[in-house]
């Protein structure tokens, strides 16, 4: 069913600005978002430039910690470039709308209940498991592999050679719907043409004009049945799964998918590509293994909860490529957990936490009924603890989450867990220091440092700096962009959740 243009520029902008593509929203904490920048507060921004002599913004980056221990950064774009940019695709979604329906790819646009434009959660278990057998069915081999690096790789100017061909984008540089999208995707980065926004949905809609071109491709050449469920291929964002016959069929299959990537200035990942021809299950094994050990009865006490988790730690050493930890603390989680066995889990979590700040969103659900005074958290010192860590190893999850729940219990900030946040110079960690209520003077004290003239200075804390001057703490002349923040402030625009 056709999405209306509508639905996608509002998705892009209330919904799918600020990264939120898990299906619970894990990337953030529920006290930023992006609900009251409408469609009619961006129409405000769609005129507006940089500062003289700028060629395009800078953005804020936010560093999230992977389950392996690897940061992965996502960004937040400059509003005014972003404005511009979802307004481009809401303007062509005609010409767009059908280069995001590759009949192999898993993630796709669409009208999600909640308003998102797209949700980028991997399957459950169960459903991948099915999909996985349909797909493997006589088959004896399977080929894998990924795009590397693939957003940050991504060449913008790739975008017109997907649609509209290379020799003919060569001879066409400017004019036109893809050209158009070009260059409003450049002046989100700085104007630079390698690598695109990370975290909002125009990421996904760009990466699916180029990538699906390449689908294209490899289906005509492939046979494939488009609309198929059975045909054998799948992609997962970059990630690509073929099951064939032979082991010629899959090295060849890899080899043409290179080779497609390279006319777009892509390349394959080669440490996640491989050739198997095992029988094995169709699901991960060391998730088959906890699934059989979840806690049994009625409520699950501490006793079972801790040893649940002490079973998974031991098994993500062997698996330490998968989201072990992860997966247990959502299964505990979803169990009838007594309040001793609740209060056991957060205080296993965040031991857990040091290294694997990924697992932190998972204290948010039971965090008032261990923590039930306002004032007072429980194991207030690893809290503390985590968010000095992350200052030092420049993870700002481990800082933002952290600070979240400091400022759900109005827990007072130390001075040099404050001054530690503010060296650390991240955007979202100072942001939500500030949120806490605590420091604010000093907070206000750093940003006068600023050099007003670097507008990409500017861009880089363009979201704390808003949020200050909508609070009435600074002026308007720490925007890069003339008349941008006042323009927002007069729309009723902010980027902290009023309900918070």
């Amino acid at each position: 069913m056709p999405i209306h243009p509508d639905f996608v520029y509002e998705g892009l902008l209330r919904f799918n600005f600020l990264p939120a593509q898990r299906r619970k929203r894990e990337e953030l904490p529920s006290v930023f978002s992006s609900e009251t920048f409408t469609p009619l507060a961006a129409n405000a921004l769609l005129g507006m430039r940089p500062k003289p002599h700028a060629r395009g913004f800078d953005l804020v980056e936010y560093r999230a910690t992977k389950f392996n221990g690897v940061s992965r950064s996502y960004h937040i774009p400059h509003p005014v470039g972003y404005a511009q940019l979802a307004d481009c695709i809401r303007r062509n979604w005609a010409d767009i709308e059908p280069f995001q329906q590759s009949s192999v790819s898993m993630i796709r646009p669409q009208q999600h209940s909640d308003g998102r434009l797209i949700i980028m959660d991997y399957e459950s278990f169960r459903r991948r498991s099915k999909r996985v057998r349909e797909l493997a069915f006589a088959k004896r081999y399977t080929a894998k592999t990924d795009v590397a690096n693939c957003f940050p790789s991504l060449y913008t100017h790739a975008i017109p050679w997907a649609a509209i061909g290379l020799t003919a984008a060569k001879t066409s540089t400017s004019g036109g719907w893809s050209n158009d999208l070009d260059k409003f995707a450049r002046r989100t980065v700085r104007d630079e043409t390698q690598g695109i926004v990370v975290g909002p949905a125009t990421s996904n809609i760009i990466a699916e004009i180029i990538l699906g071109s390449v689908d294209k491709k490899l289906e005509s050449e492939f046979k494939f049945r488009r609309g198929s469920g059975m045909n054998g291929m799948s992609r997962f964002i970059d990630d690509y799964t073929f099951n064939c016959d032979s082991f010629d069929d899959a090295e060849k299959f890899i080899r043409r998918v290179g080779e497609e990537l390279g006319q777009f200035k892509l390349k394959l990942n080669s440490k996640k590509t491989s050739i198997s021809n095992e029988v094995g299950s169709f699901s991960d094994s060391w998730a088959v293994d906890l699934s059989l050990r979840v806690p049994n009865g009625a409520n699950t006490n501490a006793y079972q909860a801790i040893n649940y988790l002490e079973y998974a730690s031991e098994l993500a050493g062997k698996f330490p490529d998968g989201s072990v930890l992860k997966y247990a603390v959502n299964v505990l989680s979803n169990c009838n957990l007594t309040l001793e066995a609740k209060t056991a889990l957060t205080d296993y979590v965040l031991v857990l936490s040091i290294r694997n700040p990924v697992l932190l969103p998972s204290l948010d659900r039971f965090l008032d009924e261990v923590s039930p005074y306002s004032g007072a958290i429980l194991f207030q010192d690893r809290y503390f603890k985590i968010v000095l860590d992350g200052a030092v190893r420049c993870r700002s999850d481990s800082m933002v989450w952290a600070l979240y729940y400091l400022a759900r219990k109005k827990v007072a900030i130390p001075g040099n867990l404050a001054d530690s946040v503010l060296k650390s110079g991240d955007c979202m960690a100072i942001l939500m220091l500030y949120i806490t209520g605590f420091h604010t003077p000093k907070i206000i004290d750093w940003v006068s440092t600023f050099d007003k003239a670097d507008h990409y200075l500017l861009d880089r804390y363009w979201i704390l700096l808003y949020q200050l001057f909508f609070g009435g703490l600074i002026g308007a002349d720490m925007s890069s962009v003339p008349n941008a923040f006042e323009a927002l402030k007069s729309a009723g625009v902010t980027f902290i959740n009023p309900r918070f």
